[in-house]
């Protein structure tokens, strides 16, 4: 583990905080449109908002998705004094994150806080004080595996945490559904996916794959667009079900022919609050996709609500 020498002496926030406000912001290299959206909230919210709170705000930003590089961001950031961090995660680092979190009492907003196992042995995976804003899918999907009559299951991951939270998907949901595992691997590309599934498709079988990607979003569309193209597969024998939430574009640019795929969308395109942000997302990013709309990934959508929660947040500490 990571050691970091703190020299300025941690002040949580409390009724009366009268000092400005010190949040931390970690963004990795390219996250401009993020960076640009936590502005505007933090902005609009604190500081145009209906209870004008003075605030800094601080930012680190890592060239890598390495926990080496996140230890010196968070050490800085609590060298400056901040009271709370809006930092994304991921598994090479969240433990470190979560560490830091619990050891200094300290609150973490992520836009995409892992999903981790309860493990008493290791209490740094799991942060006392972190919220996260991506919708956790685990109960949703084994509704959906319900519904589908799906008892024979192939699980495809990407993060180190896969095993872990399979084990979860079968623990709540075996009594019921009797599931049963027969291929699981993890996966870095599209083409390590498709060669696994082409594998477990063997001649003159008929039988049907339930495939579970559970990777990020981008990595689930490669591995669809590659397996729709692979004249070694028969797509009819396949059915997929994504994991991680997706926009509508997902499902309106990219073509995956007769693939049966079930997911879930992130926002509905009808969110009367969404319409309204709209327009300024595109005055402030000076971007449109073709449909008019502003060209955002999810994540960026996760960033706008971890910084308006964070700003809440602060408003009930202060007030």
């Amino acid at each position: 583990m990571f050691t970091c020498l703190v020299l300025i002496t941690f002040v949580g926030l409390t009724t009366g905080y009268q000092e400005d406000v010190r949040i931390g912001v970690i963004l990795r290299e390219g996250d401009g449109a993020a960076e640009k959206i936590i502005d505007n909230v933090l902005w609009r919210m604190l500081s145009n908002g209906p209870q004008q709170i003075p605030y800094i705000s601080i930012k680190e930003k890592t060239p890598e998705e390495d926990a080496f590089y996140y230890h010196r961001a968070i050490c800085r950031l609590l060298n400056k004094g901040v009271s709370i961090i809006l930092s994304p995660t991921d598994a090479s680092y969240f433990p470190l994150l979560a560490s830091y979190s619990n050891e200094y009492n300290m609150s973490l907003v992520s836009p995409e806080l892992m999903e981790t196992p309860d493990d008493p042995k290791a209490p740094d995976l799991t942060s006392r004080y972190a919220v996260g804003i991506r919708p956790s899918t685990t109960r949703a999907m084994l509704d959906l595996i319900r519904d589908l009559r799906w008892q024979e299951l192939v699980y495809i991951y990407d993060d180190i945490y896969g095993p872990e939270k399979l084990q979860v998907m079968f623990r709540v949901g075996y009594a019921a559904l009797h599931l049963k595992l027969i291929g699981i691997t993890r996966v870095k590309t599209a083409s390590e996916a498709v060669e696994f599934l082409q594998n477990l498709d063997k001649p003159g079988s008929h039988r049907t794959f339930n495939v579970i990607l559970d990777t990020k979003s981008s990595l689930a569309r490669d591995i669809l667009q590659l397996h729709v193209h692979h004249t070694g597969v028969r797509k009819k024998n396949y059915n997929f079900l994504l994991s991680e939430p997706t926009l509508e574009k997902f499902w309106t640019l990219h073509e995956f022919g007769a693939l049966k795929i079930t997911g879930f969308l992130a926002l509905p395109p009808d969110y009367n609050r969404l319409k309204n942000e709209k327009e300024e997302w595109i005055k402030l990013l000076g971007n449109r996709s073709p449909n008019g709309d502003p060209d955002l990934s999810i994540l960026d959508y996760y960033y706008h609500d971890a910084a308006l929660f964070l700003t809440k947040a602060v408003w009930a500490f202060v007030s």
